[in-house]
């Protein structure tokens, strides 16, 4: 039922313009009783978001709302469905439309910090994979942002498995950019190249270099980035 609810409010969002329709939204990603609802809600926000393009100014504060879900929710459904909801907004929007999707972007690049949970530091670095992968086409900035907060990522975080998961991120992004960004997949090659002598500890170093390794004997990557590699 609240599903339902939400597509009502989504639809009035949309087709009126309706300031009222996004705040009730806000309203209820924050403050509905269950998790499922404030997640569903949560959705509902990124999808209005997306669709009215910051035409109406209640939207252009949607960032901020999911941002706060997203570090501060007790439970992890509502906390995931913001951080898909920030993905959304930060992929399919032009950085003119009111700055929403870099204000979204930021919001990650700050989540993937200060998230107090591993899992949820793991689950917002997928997330910047995502937008890297797919905001090329729409926002080339927000992709090199995005690489840039994962290549943080995998020399600061205080846990291993974050910073070796979010090297991971890096060597999947410098194999799947090779055909389509090749820029932005040598600045993922050389944010693995500063892991693999940067890194703060020895295990750290030698899983980016063990990655270097792999994206170097990838068929798909182009001889000057698999020089790279093999320099490192």
């Amino acid at each position: 039922a609240a599903g339902r609810g939400f597509r009502v409010l989504v639809r009035l969002a949309i087709s009126l313009r309706s300031e009222r329709a996004v705040e009730a939204l806000f309203h209820a990603a924050a403050t509905a009783r269950g998790a499922d609802a404030r997640g569903l809600a949560a959705r509902a926000l990124g999808e209005a978001a997306v669709m009215l393009r910051g035409e109406v100014p209640a939207v252009v504060r949607s960032g901020e709302a999911l941002e706060r879900l997203l570090l501060e929710d007790v439970d992890a459904f509502p906390r995931q469905q913001a951080g898909y909801a920030l993905t959304r907004i930060a992929t399919f929007l032009e950085p003119r439309q009111e700055g929403l999707p870099q204000r979204c972007l930021a919001a990650l690049r700050r989540a993937v910090v200060r998230c107090s949970r591993v899992e949820d530091r793991r689950f917002v670095a997928w997330r910047l994979l995502d937008v890297a992968n797919r905001a090329r086409a729409v926002n080339a900035e927000a992709s090199m942002q995005s690489i840039d907060a994962l290549a943080s990522a995998a020399v600061s975080d205080p846990e291993r498995p974050m910073r070796s998961h979010a090297s991971a991120m890096l060597e999947i992004l410098s194999v799947k950019l090779q055909s389509t960004a090749g820029e932005l997949a040598l600045r993922c090659v050389l944010a693995l190249r500063h892991t693999s002598s940067q890194g703060p500890t020895v295990e750290d170093r030698i899983t980016a270099s063990c990655r270097l390794f792999d994206v170097a004997r990838d068929p798909q990557v182009r001889s000057g980035d698999r020089a790279e590699c093999l320099a490192a």
